[in-house]
């Protein structure tokens, strides 16, 4: 079977696409709201998502999306970029869907110049194949937070790794500050990428 890869802006897509991505989500990680019939919104659409989908013939097979914010840190203000909702039918694991997926969602973030840096959480389980498919590298000294806020959660209470890459000149002449630095997303309680 041929597959193709191909992105879109998630908050532009339309509402069959969200359905297509939202049940093979609803595969991995179960979602009782679209098991009753409402579809909610993958992602923010302050996170200007990008869709990057892998299909075989008409069936979805793979799906990553690329999220996007600015933060501060300490006096400085950065534009960062991650991976989120990286996923493949079950049905067809092991046939190198996951790292194409991901190899051309990292190519994408490396070619967006507002982008400074590469920040995102995984199981400990998965660091490996990040780093393989994409070059992604654990920084044990990082932490990332979803939010400050009481109840926030953090990659040291989920108990994740945090995977960066620098892309920016900036990001790359702080690099040895940055990825020692609590980074906080400033998103609402309970959020995470």
């Amino acid at each position: 079977m041929e597959t193709n890869i191909f992105c879109t802006d998630y908050n532009q897509a339309d509402e069959a696409l969200k359905w297509e991505i939202a049940v093979l989500l609803d595969k991995i990680w179960p979602d009782s709201e679209l098991r009753k019939g409402n579809l909610t919104p993958t992602h923010r659409p302050a996170l200007n998502a990008r869709s990057f989908c892998l299909r075989g013939g008409e069936k979805l097979l793979g799906y990553a999306a690329v999220v996007q914010q600015s933060i501060r840190l300490g006096k400085t203000i950065f534009t960062v970029a991650g991976l989120s909702c990286v996923a493949v039918d079950p049905d067809w694991q092991g046939q190198r869907i996951g790292q194409r997926i991901v190899r051309s969602a990292t190519e994408w973030i490396k070619n967006q110049p507002q982008i400074d840096f590469g920040i995102f959480t995984c199981h400990p389980s998965l660091s490996g194949f990040y780093q393989q498919a994409g070059g992604w590298q654990v920084q044990p000294q990082a932490v990332l937070l979803g939010s400050q806020e009481p109840g926030g959660l953090s990659s040291v209470s989920l108990g994740v790794d945090v995977l960066m890459l620098p892309f920016s000149h900036k990001a790359t002449q702080n690099w040895d500050w940055i990825r020692r630095s609590e980074i906080c997303l400033s998103l609402p309680v309970g959020d995470f990428w």
